[in-house]
């Protein structure tokens, strides 16, 4: 058996040769298709089908609070509300918390700007994960005022601003505008998907670049406002919908104790891996489907090369059955060609999937989470070894047919007359043909509702003008600008000499740009309307703006006036607000004069409405 299948290869590798257009246009057309889905299946395999690297984590959930003013969407975890779920539950066996901060690392030369994470002391035990050296963080750490001064490097960052150093233990350097000391490394192999489990937050690409302990006093300003995640570990036995329960039922208790700001609000687990990918899900999935449809008819396409050139063999097969060949021989040999076929081309599909992943690596799309996980690994081969011989097999199974469609004599006649091939192989063309064609259609609607949909979404207006606007991010180190009124004078400077370049027409800051739901949320009260305070729908999106700001982007002021340099720290606080506000808030009224102020747990100075402005996308 083993040396027929011998014979079968070097006769086939020999016929291959004698047609080198076909074979290399059937080679080409599978490798573009075999590629295509190995590189998709890699993304698929690294973002679905891996599990997250923790320990045991189909036991991790995600819990949330939830918004009555938006129930579809998440919201992050308060602290105050945070130090009642962390209490021992029959559900969970550890909760821990964390938060993504921005960091601004002073080197020997230059300011680096890095992403930080705050976590609570139990978030690396709940997952499992221990540092490749040093230690953890200490539950007592989390009583010090910001939680101390120690710090838990990435590997990464370990070795990109320390070379490495294993003395790195007990350095000091300045982040912000304290000094922190290196108590931890944590292992090559972590990956902490920070973004990637909020909803809406994009994707903080790999990893925090250094961790430090949260803490936060109860009775803090900061302690209602929901900036803070949260992860739990099941107890053995427990299931996603006890939890759930759980989560509802600590939502009333914390609507009953603090009335003003958690009224209607609830809260709900989710599963770690779920939300994850909850939201590429659909995506990857569609386009899983799209280049299975192309590989389809790159068989098809196969197919009728292989009848092509199966019916310029016919007398060939034809003498081979009239002295002796079974037909089952006759088509094992044709079936071992197609298959060197197919396996030619997922040799060079295998190579374009590795640099179509490489090239999707380093392009780095933001809304992918798990992007630094994505290779080409021992499943991919599988996969592609698999996928190769599957495609060997289709694309012959109607080819391989053919040559039992006539006796040998009646072959040898229609060769004589210039008839090969027959009506069988015509049928089997138009069969093929018809399949490309459904096909094609198919993957033609699909991408023209894409298409659609794009021009849909390029049509709404998201309240600002993008063209000719460009961005960038700016912090000011604490250690040399320690001061408010520090800070807010280097940005007027910033801004001063930004819009006095040629060429600018205005510029601006913004505390959280546009589109990348970085806002916190804040209930208001409206002065006279005390009774608003209750209401959900007072709970809104807040934002610090320089002058210049709505200029710059292109908001349009609908009534009253913009901020103005006059407005500066110790003067008379004001604001702006959007046009639904107003209608929300002052229906029918002009609200320029009218006055409100953030509830945040403190008894925070009134603010006067200067001016209203169309709405802007910021979610």
């Amino acid at each position: 058996m083993l040396s027929d299948l011998l014979y079968d290869v070097r006769y086939g590798l020999r016929m291959l040769a004698k047609s080198p257009a076909i074979t290399a246009n059937a080679v080409v057309t599978l490798a573009l298709a075999i590629g295509a889905n190995t590189a998709v299946f890699s993304v698929v395999n690294s973002v679905l089908l891996r599990p997250l690297p923790f320990a045991e984590p189909d036991r991790l959930v995600m819990l949330w609070e939830n918004n009555p003013q938006n129930s579809q969407r998440p919201e992050r975890v308060a602290w105050r509300d945070f130090l009642l779920w962390r209490e021992p539950s029959p559900a969970f066996s550890q909760v821990g918390a964390f938060s993504v901060v921005n960091e601004v690392f002073q080197g020997e030369s230059e300011a680096l700007r890095i992403a930080g994470c705050r976590v609570t002391a139990n978030l690396f035990p709940l997952l499992g994960v221990q540092p490749r050296m040093g230690r953890l963080f200490l539950p007592e750490e989390e009583a010090l005022p910001y939680g101390g001064p120690v710090v838990i490097l990435s590997d990464s960052f370990w070795r990109r601003m320390f070379g490495a150093d294993p003395a790195v233990l007990g350095k000091t350097f300045r982040s912000g505008s304290r000094i922190r000391t290196v108590v931890g490394v944590m292992p090559p192999d972590f990956r902490f998907p920070t973004k990637a489990i909020s909803p809406g937050l994009g994707y903080l690409s790999g990893q925090a670049d250094l961790f430090e302990p949260m803490a936060l006093p109860a009775q803090h300003v900061l302690a209602t406002l929901h900036t803070n995640l949260v992860i739990a570990r099941l107890k053995p036995g427990v299931t996603v919908g006890q939890a759930d329960t759980e989560m509802k039922l600590l939502a009333h208790r914390l609507e009953q104790q603090y009335p003003q700001s958690n009224a209607g609000w609830s809260a709900s687990a989710i599963p770690m891996d779920e939300q994850v990918v909850a939201e590429v899900r659909p995506a990857l999935r569609i386009f899983a489907a799209a280049v299975l449809f192309v590989l389809l008819i790159a068989c098809a396409n196969v197919a009728s090369l292989l009848l092509v050139r199966n019916s310029a063999r016919q007398k060939e097969l034809a003498i081979r059955r009239a002295m002796g060949a079974a037909d089952g021989r006759l088509a094992r040999q044709l079936l071992t060609e197609s298959v060197l076929l197919a396996l030619m081309g997922g040799l060079l599909g295998l190579a374009l999937a590795y640099g179509a992943v490489h090239l999707l690596v380093a392009l780095g799309p933001d809304a992918l989470p798990r992007l630094d996980e994505i290779r080409l690994d021992g499943r991919a081969l599988a996969f592609t070894l698999i996928l190769s011989l599957s495609t060997g097999f289709l694309c012959e199974l109607l080819p391989a047919a053919q040559p039992n469609r006539a006796a040998p004599n009646e072959v040898l006649k229609m060769e004589g007359r210039g008839e090969a091939g027959g009506r069988g192989r015509i049928r089997a063309q138009q069969i093929l043909v018809a399949s490309e064609i459904a096909m094609s259609m198919l993957l033609l609607a699909g991408a023209g509702l894409l298409l659609r949909s794009y021009l849909r979404l390029q049509s709404v207006d998201p309240g600002f003008r993008p063209q000719r606007v460009l961005s960038l991010q700016i912090t000011a180190p604490a250690s040399k600008y320690p001061q408010p009124a520090q800070i807010a004078d280097f940005f007027k400077r910033v801004t001063d000499r930004i819009s006095a370049l040629p060429g600018v027409k205005a510029a601006g800051g913004i505390s959280a740009p546009p589109l990348t739901a970085e806002s916190a949320t804040y209930a208001l009260v409206i002065e006279d309307r005390p009774e608003t305070l209750v209401k959900p729908q007072t709970v809104v999106g807040i934002y610090g703006v320089t002058p210049g700001y709505f200029t710059a982007m292109g908001i349009p002021l609908v009534r009253g006036r913009f901020i103005a340099e006059s407005d500066r720290r110790g003067g008379p606080l004001v604001a702006v607000i959007g046009r639904s506000i107003a209608d929300r808030f002052w229906p029918g009224q002009d609200p320029i004069g009218r006055r409100l102020k953030v509830e945040a747990g403190v008894d925070n100075p009134w603010m006067t409405v200067v001016g209203v402005v169309g709405d802007v996308r910021f979610q």
